[in-house]
């Protein structure tokens, strides 16, 4: 297992290690050569290797003149550790789902898997689509009860074994039959 926290610093170079992880956890989504690209990007931005709140709003101020508070809700989806700042790995994972639209529902499942698997389980449980949800309703200006219901309604519907956790192919059927599941996520 890298060191994600250090992953991209100046002091520790992008490993094969660390390739082979990111394409692991990615499900292959991502290629070498994708991740070195990303790297090269990402040390020009973060040269100390992770990016705080403070640094991830300027960088999207001018990359896409992100309004400050839809840069804080995308941070605290990115952050997935929640310490507090943005490691490679959680950089480069969150391209792929950055392209939701542009990926078949399997694809955009295990990227969605490699994302938000707190407990690397290779499942997205209720509580772990949950947390992502309420992000989500709360961007927005919505109800904690929308969300709850939004997740409850997706899980009564796809996970037919009521183990609480969605497989990549029962998340990939979601997306299928629930086509706003890629904007929840």
């Amino acid at each position: 297992q890298p060191d994600n926290t250090h992953m991209g610093n100046a002091e520790n170079k992008l490993k094969e290690t660390d390739i082979q992880a990111i394409q692991a956890k990615s499900n292959n989504l991502l290629t070498a050569a994708e991740i070195k690209k990303s790297h090269r990007r990402w040390m020009k931005i973060a040269p100390s290797g992770t990016m705080t709140l403070e640094d991830y709003k300027l960088f999207e101020k001018k990359r896409r003149n992100l309004p400050e508070m839809t840069a804080e809700a995308a941070f605290k989806i990115l952050d997935l550790d929640k310490s507090g700042s943005i490691s490679f790995e959680e950089y480069v994972l969150s391209q792929l789902i950055g392209n939701r639209h542009k990926c078949t529902p399997r694809q955009f499942a295990a990227a969605c898997i490699a994302t938000y698997d707190e407990n690397d389980d290779g499942n997205i449980s209720k509580e772990e689509m949950l947390k992502v949800a309420l992000k989500y309703y709360q961007v927005r200006g919505l109800g904690e009860q929308a969300a709850i219901a939004f997740v409850d309604n997706v899980f009564d519907t796809i996970d037919k074994d009521g183990n609480g956790e969605l497989s990549q192919e029962e998340l990939a059927e979601a997306i299928q039959k629930m086509p706003e599941l890629r904007d929840v996520l």
